[in-house]
């Protein structure tokens, strides 16, 4: 009996480690909404805070850009566990364009679950089935990580606005720094280092060893790949 106690305490914390928690809904609405506003569910990248079982009682995070969203159905805040974090890997943002009182528009990126992506994939599909080209139009995208092409547009089937377009890339590569993605282009590394100005390269280099613990990959190794120059 001690032993099925124990079982069933390990698959819980187990559970709770491989960010299994209560699912969260939330409409499309809420996209337009600016983290920290009421109503808003998503967390920023900034917010997350990560910690190692390789140097117990040290935290890390990185000031990423305002603008990365994150939803809880993907990576939570709170880690429920004492045993390591696991975090599950980066597939599928949504990206909306918002269009400022004065008439500027700017992009933000939510990194989805592929459960939520395929719900707005299923949107999307449905406004291009029964929407015509004179309505209006919402200016959502849903986008890859690898190799970040659009799937699926709203009824206009164009990609947003140049600028917008080189805002996209430079969220697109914080999420997979923050995926651990090794391999940067030229131009990768030119965008993720434009969102990471601020930070200390020393502070670069312990999140991404400690996302390395995270996403369960060789710590060894990395220090020959692209990413190493960020």
């Amino acid at each position: 009996q001690q032993q099925q106690q124990q079982q069933i305490s390990s698959g819980l914390e187990v559970e709770f480690g491989t960010e299994k928690e209560p699912w969260k809904y939330w409409s499309l609405s809420t996209l337009a909404r600016s983290h920290g506003e009421v109503g808003s569910p998503f967390n920023a990248l900034a917010d997350i805070v990560l910690w190692s079982m390789l140097a117990p009682g040290e935290k890390v995070s990185l000031a990423f850009p305002p603008d990365i969203l994150v939803s809880p159905n993907h990576t939570n805040l709170r880690h429920r566990s004492h045993l390591q974090r696991r975090l599950k890997s980066c597939f599928v943002a949504v990206a909306q364009i918002v269009q400022s009182p004065e008439g500027e528009e700017h992009v933000r990126s939510v990194l989805v679950s592929l459960r939520e992506a395929e719900a707005v994939r299923m949107y999307l599909s449905s406004r291009l089935a029964h929407t015509s080209g004179h309505r209006d139009k919402l200016s959502l995208y849903l986008v890859s990580m690898r190799p970040g092409h659009w799937l699926v547009d709203d009824v206009t089937k164009k990609a947003p606005r140049m600028g917008c377009r080189e805002r996209l890339q430079v969220q697109l590569q914080c999420l997979r720094f923050f995926n651990c993605d090794f391999k940067f282009s030229p131009d990768d590394v030119r965008h993720l280092l434009t969102a990471l100005t601020r930070t200390r390269p020393f502070k670069r280099r312990r999140f991404f060893e400690v996302l390395l613990v995270c996403h369960d990959k060789l710590v060894s190794g990395w220090n020959a790949t692209s990413v190493a120059s960020v």
